[in-house]
C-alpha cells in the first residue's frame, strides 16, 4: 500500500482494539426505530416496517467505516444527500455530536412525525432540508469555505448525484471528502462511480465494494485502491 495516509486510515477503521460507546448504541437504536409495541396483552414487539432493505450484508460494516472515518478526519460539517429517511444516518451523525449534519431530502419528501421525533430524541444534531436550488447552493457555499464530508447513496438517481458532485467540485475546499454508498447497486451506479473517480480534482480513492471514498487533498498522490476490510 504505497500511501502513508491510506495505510494509517485503513489501520484505524479496521482496528477492533478500541470500544466506541456511541457505535455500540446504534444497532439498538435502529432496532428501536424499526419496532413498535404490539397492541394487546402479549406485550411483544413486531416490526412496524420491514427492515430487510437496509440490513443487507455489509451494511453495518460500512456504517462502522464511515463512523470511524469521521472520528479520524473531524470534518467541519456533514452533508448527506438522500432519497428517503434511513436510520443508518445514525453512523455519521453519532460519530461526533458536535459536528452539524445536514440531511438533504430529494423532491417533495419530508420527514414524518415519527422520523422527526426519532431524530430529535436520539440524535439531535441533524438539520433536515429539501434539495431545493436555494438549499443546495447554500451547501456549495459552505463547502468552498470549510472541509466537509459529503455522503451520497447511488441506489436511486445516480445521474442526479453525479451532477451534484460535479457542482461541488467547482470550488469545494481541498480537504473535502466524499463517501458513496451502493456504488455497485446497478450498472448505472457503477458507471457514475467510475466517472467520479476520474475527476481531475480527485487525488485518492478507496473502493470497499459497496462503499467508496474520494479524497481531494492535493498533497496526496493520485492513486485508486480496492480494499478488502
Amino acid at each position: 500500500m504505497h500511501s502513508p495516509f491510506l495505510y494509517g486510515w485503513v489501520r484505524t477503521i479496521s482496528d477492533k482494539k478500541y470500544t466506541y460507546y456511541a457505535l455500540e448504541q446504534i444497532p439498538e437504536l435502529k432496532k428501536e426505530y424499526w419496532q413498535t409495541e404490539r397492541k394487546g396483552t402479549s406485550g411483544k414487539k413486531k416490526f412496524l416496517f420491514k427492515p430487510h432493505r437496509y440490513n443487507n450484508f455489509g451494511r453495518e460494516k460500512y456504517g462502522e467505516i464511515v463512523f470511524k472515518t469521521i472520528l479520524q478526519l473531524q470534518p467541519a460539517a456533514l452533508c448527506l444527500y438522500s432519497d428517503s429517511f434511513n436510520p443508518d444516518i445514525l453512523y455519521p451523525a453519532m460519530a461526533n455530536r458536535k459536528i452539524p449534519v445536514y440531511l438533504l431530502l430529494s423532491g417533495n419528501i419530508s420527514l414524518t412525525d415519527r422520523e422527526s421525533d426519532f431524530i430529535r430524541k436520539r440524535v439531535g444534531n441533524i438539520r433536515t432540508l429539501s434539495q431545493t436550488l436555494e438549499n443546495t447552493n447554500e451547501m456549495y457555499r459552505k463547502a468552498s469555505k470549510i472541509p466537509q464530508m459529503i455522503g451520497m447513496n447511488l441506489r436511486n438517481n445516480p445521474e442526479k448525484k453525479l451532477k451534484l458532485f460535479e457542482q461541488y467540485m467547482e470550488n469545494s475546499h481541498d480537504e473535502t471528502v466524499f463517501y458513496l454508498e451502493e456504488i455497485r447497486h446497478t450498472d448505472q451506479a457503477y458507471t457514475v462511480w467510475k466517472t467520479m473517480q476520474k475527476h481531475p480534482r480527485v487525488r485518492l480513492t478507496a473502493d470497499f465494494f459497496g462503499l467508496a471514498f474520494l479524497f481531494l487533498n492535493p498533497s496526496l498522490s493520485k492513486q485508486d485502491f480496492i480494499i478488502n476490510c
